[in-house]
Parts: structure tokens; sequence; C-alpha cells
């Protein structure tokens, strides 16, 4: 089976050594230079989970060798990935997310269905016990819930937000309901150096962060069309409205498209440009 039929056919597609263990290792020294660096701005601004950092937002903004993590990822997929995908966000954990099962398209809703999806790196090798990725094998092909029922159950008589927590739970609540009889993917066990990815349509998560001693380094990417707004709850559950058409500023690494953002996010508590932080 090749590499697209199977992402197309699961939603999912697993794959060993696709990034180097050196770059890997030169990205984890200097992430941990950055963190004693900038340790008092960290622990100041309660930045960080038992003293790790968890969920930093555009991380390759100011650790620039991430970049080439996405270069050698589509790389090896580029049989699979469509010839206008851009790397939307890359997303830094040391612990397990332990976000329970879900899917990303109410946030990355670009008004196709196939042409983004997500990407989780493994910087470090990833056991039962800190936090393993797992999935719905085929819940991509799952249709959606009826959207203008959950909506009016939360926002009947008001405009729906970009982003709400209780709405996004129902949301996946109602999903995983209607795909309790699907196989269920744990990913433990996986090498330093292996990615996941995900439809942006796959039900996914992260188990729970067992040995609070691991730490678990990941990456996780977004990749969406080129020049494609990327609308949220308040475009997802309201198809009526028309997504604006956008233009994007893009880096090119290596003929690969980088969306260009100045600002590095902070577990959604703070932000910082570049030139804020101390490398």
């Amino acid at each position: 089976m090749t590499l697209k039929k199977e992402y197309d056919e699961n939603g999912l597609l697993y794959l060993e050594n696709v990034v180097s263990k050196n770059l890997i290792d030169k990205i984890n020294f200097k992430i941990e230079i950055f963190k004693k660096k900038n340790f008092d701005f960290l622990k100041g601004n309660n930045l960080l989970k038992n003293d790790r950092l968890h969920r930093i937002i555009n991380f390759h903004i100011l650790i620039e060798d991430i970049k080439e993590v996405y270069n050698e990822i589509l790389t090896k997929i580029s049989d699979i990935f469509f010839n206008n995908t851009t790397l939307w966000s890359s997303i830094y954990f040391e612990t397990g997310s332990e976000q329970p099962l879900h899917r990303d398209l109410p946030y990355f809703y670009t008004g196709e269905l196939h042409s983004s999806f997500g990407c989780w790196v493994a910087l470090e090798d990833i056991n039962s016990n800190n936090g393993p990725l797992e999935a719905i094998k085929k819940s991509h092909l799952i249709d959606q819930p009826d959207l203008v029922k959950i909506r009016n159950l939360f926002f009947a008589d008001s405009d729906v937000p970009s982003s709400d927590n209780n709405l996004f739970g129902y949301y996946n609540q109602q999903v995983r309901l209607m795909c309790k009889n699907y196989e269920k993917i744990e990913y433990s066990n996986i090498q330093k150096g292996s990615v996941i990815l995900w439809h942006i349509n796959t039900l996914h998560g992260g188990k729970e962060h067992f040995d609070k001693n691991l730490t678990r380094k990941s990456l996780v990417f977004h990749f969406t069309p080129k020049n494609k707004f990327v609308g949220h709850l308040d475009y997802f559950f309201c198809k009526e409205r028309k997504l604006p058409s956008v233009k994007f500023e893009y880096e090119v690494y290596k003929n690969k498209l980088i969306k260009k953002n100045n600002l590095i996010d902070f577990a959604h508590i703070i932000q910082k440009t570049k030139e804020e932080l101390i490398i």
C-alpha cells in the first residue's frame, strides 16, 4: 500500500526514522539553553509545567532548526502532500498534552476538507507512561454531527465566538459517540525521529502522562493550503459566513513555505517577539 493510499484510507500515517537524530539533538540542546537563559521570564509568568515547557506556539521563529524538521517531513511524504501545502504553525511540548480525542477541523476551517493535516514529531523515545498520542482510525470519513443543533445549544441568540471550550468539547463528545465502534490506536513505544500524520478531520488526542519524572518532548505542525483563510468556531459552525480571501506573506525555506508570524505564544498566556527573548 502506498503512503498516500494508507493516509487516504485511515486518516493516519505513522513513519519511523523521518527526522534525523542529529537534528533533534541539536534542537533539544538549543531549547535547554533557551530555558536556562530565560528561566526568570518563564518561571515568573507561570509558563512552566513542573519546570517544563508546555505548548509553545511558533517556537520555530526562535529555534530555527525546527524549520529543517518541517523540510525533512515534507521531503519524506512528497507523494501525499499537496503542492500548495504551507506550515501554518508549530507547537512544542515537553509534557503530554493529555488532550481528549478531538478533531482539529473546527479550529482549522478553510472550507476544504482534505487539504489540511496535522503532524506530531517525537523528539525523544515515547512510551505508554509519558503521554503517547492516540487516534481513531478512519474517523476522518465520518460526517459531521448536526452543527446547527449543536451551535443552538450554546449560541442560539448570539454570535458564535472564535473560541469556546464548551462548544468545542460538546462537538467532540458527539463525534466520539459517532466513532465509538471504530478502532482506537495508541502510539506507544515510538522511537525518536518518528512522525504521525493525521487528517484534519481525524479524532486524535494525548493519553495521560503517568510518569511525571519523564518528559515527552515533541513537536506538532499544522499544515494548510497556501493563501487560505483559517477560520475557527465562528466560521465552522456558521457555514453561511463567507470565508474571506487572503494573501499571506510566506518565508521560503528550501522551496517550502512557512507562513510569516512575528509572535511566539507561550501556553496562550503571553506572546513575545524573537527580539524580546534571550537566545
